[in-house]
């Protein structure tokens, strides 16, 4: 098999997600395999070590979105598990920051024993969003099996993102009702801090409408920690810990875990899908505005390279990215126009903006753009190995 890849059930998917990941035109890829090892304890005391391998894949086009995952689980006592989620969204062109979303999603999960999972879902959002927040809601229905019989749920959502520097945030507020018999919702906050070598992550949940399911007690609130500290371009230590809620739709239990992984990246990954659009041609109007018209990269020597940016009329000219830790650093003026920054830069890909006499933070033309799942813009700086 090509790059190591396991055999087994979803080996397959895990090999196609990961070596299928070379971007075609109008597209941006995202690509990678976690390699480790995860501790679970459930609700009812059972202590589980199992090995995983959890390969995903995204590709974005202009107005489109498409992810895949999948997790194959071998326990040390023995036995497989295997779950998979495949979800597309199609999203308008955006009206000022209006604009909508309809996403489908399926998947389910099979073990060793031939038991299984199952769901199918349709969602409808509508997305206001600026460049660094905004605010969304949608509802949805769809069908959901348990392994005994398939059940009608519905759900609505309405959920608000920010971003300051480094750091994002989201809120989001479910409603669901399971067979029109269950209803409970759940109300989730979520952080994540970034610099250029280290991620962190932070969440914590909590149910209101549930208390006990089959006459277990379940927890009324769930949270945890995850760390990723990168080792190399495409290498990553990924260590996390916390608790999770119990899933009604596929009858997952409640329980406990910490892992530690390997995440490889694959090749010619770039940004992950947007949850809207509105944000990213904003800011490419902004831009045009402010008479940013030309950005360029010049190599020198070795891994030093020549930013020039043109932007007539401007008095102050700025840009952050991972590269700067996300630091805004100045621009030094030249003639007719041009602005230039020079910066040590290795072969590779890179997150940035641009900021004209201390306004909102732009992608410059000519570049890719990418929106995380904080909704914040940024612009993707490809520096070959040549500049």
């Amino acid at each position: 098999m090509r790059r190591g890849c396991l055999i087994g059930p979803f080996g397959a998917l895990a090999c196609a997600l990961f070596v299928a990941s070379a971007p075609a035109a109008a597209q941006r890829v995202q690509s990678s395999i976690v390699v480790g090892g995860v501790g679970v304890r459930y609700t009812d005391a059972v202590n589980v070590t199992v090995l995983n391998l959890h390969p995903t894949l995204s590709v974005q086009t202009t107005h489109t979105s498409l992810a895949g995952l999948a997790t194959f689980s071998r326990p040390l006592t023995g036995g497989w598990s295997a779950q998979g989620q495949v979800a597309g969204s199609a999203f308008t062109p955006s009206a000022g920051p209006f604009s909508a979303e309809f996403t489908g999603v399926g998947g389910g999960s099979t073990n060793a024993d031939g038991e299984g999972t199952g769901q199918l879902q349709m969602i409808g959002r509508a997305h206001a969003a600026g460049y660094r927040g905004g605010i969304w809601a949608g509802a949805g229905a769809g069908r959901v099996w348990d392994g005994t019989e398939w059940r009608v749920n519905r759900i609505g959502e309405i959920g608000s993102w920010l971003r300051v520097s480094n750091v994002g945030l989201t809120a989001s507020y479910t409603p669901t009702i399971l067979a029109d018999t269950v209803r409970y919702a759940d109300t989730q906050l979520s952080a994540r801090w970034r610099t250029p070598g280290i991620e962190l992550d932070a969440f914590l949940g909590i149910r209101q409408g549930l208390n006990s399911v089959d006459g277990m007690i379940e927890p009324g609130t769930w949270g945890g920690l995850s760390a990723s500290v990168r080792i190399s371009p495409r290498m990553a230590i990924v260590a996390s810990g916390g608790t999770y809620p119990l899933d009604l739709l596929q009858g997952f239990p409640s329980g406990r875990f910490t892992s530690l992984g390997l995440r490889i990246t694959g090749p010619g990954s770039g940004p992950a899908p947007a949850v809207a659009r509105a944000a990213i041609e904003l800011s490419q109007e902004r831009a045009a505005r402010n008479g940013l018209t030309s950005f360029r990269v010049r190599s020198r020597a070795a891994r030093s390279r020549e930013i020039r940016v043109r932007a007539s009329g401007a008095r102050t000219v700025e840009i952050t990215g991972d590269f700067t830790g996300w630091s805004p650093v100045a621009l030094s003026a030249v003639a007719e126009g041009w602005w230039i920054l020079v910066v040590d830069l290795a072969p590779g890909s890179y997150e940035m903006n641009l900021r004209i006499d201390g306004g909102a933070w732009l992608v410059p033309p000519d570049l890719p753009t990418r929106r995380d799942e904080f909704g914040g813009v940024s612009a993707i700086l490809t520096v070959s190995g040549t500049g």
